[in-house]
């Protein structure tokens, strides 16, 4: 059974539209929250040494907690950051697959950069205009969001070099390179 590039851009709607909800909503205004609740981190990887400090608090403590506190600790910055990787990654690979200008790492990283920067300025618009204090402009999820692009487009390289027979079998559509074609920068 061969996917046709018309189901594939229903596919690449489809995530777009679970990316704008997931990123968006709900959007639940919130009385008597004041604007010193805003949340905008423009600090790369601010939550790392707080997330470190606390997990070495806890250690040198001997808590007996101290296993939750690691625990919570990972998920935050599983949290923070890799769940944004995740959320960018079928874009990087998505893309090259439908159009044949985004066969390049650059381009990806243009687009998975400004898709980023958009949601996150609209993220910081909703927070603003409806007082939801539990949105942020974090330009940590950015840059992981970039990344998670970026790794999309080596798994679609990967996929090409190790699969790409396989793979052009699968889709039918132009919009595949040949393993020599494909533009790594």
């Amino acid at each position: 059974m061969k996917i046709s590039r018309n189901k594939m851009k229903i596919v690449l709607a489809i995530y777009v539209i679970t990316v704008v909800v997931i990123t968006q909503f709900p959007i639940i205004p919130v009385i008597n929250i004041h604007f010193s609740f805003i949340n905008c981190n423009l600090i790369p990887f601010q939550f790392l040494p707080a997330s470190i400090d606390r997990m070495n608090y806890f250690l040198s403590a001997e808590y007996h907690y101290s296993i939750k506190v690691i625990a919570s600790t990972l998920m935050d910055i599983y949290k923070n950051f890799l769940c944004n990787m995740i959320l960018f990654f079928p874009l990087g690979f998505l893309l090259p697959i439908l159009y044949d200008k985004f066969h390049s790492l650059k381009r990806i990283i243009l687009i998975s950069f400004l898709s980023s920067v958009c949601i996150e300025t609209l993220q910081l618009v909703i927070m603003i205009t409806t007082i939801t204090p539990w949105r942020a402009f974090d330009i940590d999820d950015i840059i992981a969001n970039t990344l998670g692009g970026a790794m999309g487009f080596g798994f679609y390289i990967m996929t090409i070099r190790f699969t790409g027979h396989w793979l052009r079998g699968f889709v039918q559509f132009p919009g595949l390179v040949k393993k020599n074609e494909v533009k790594e920068t």
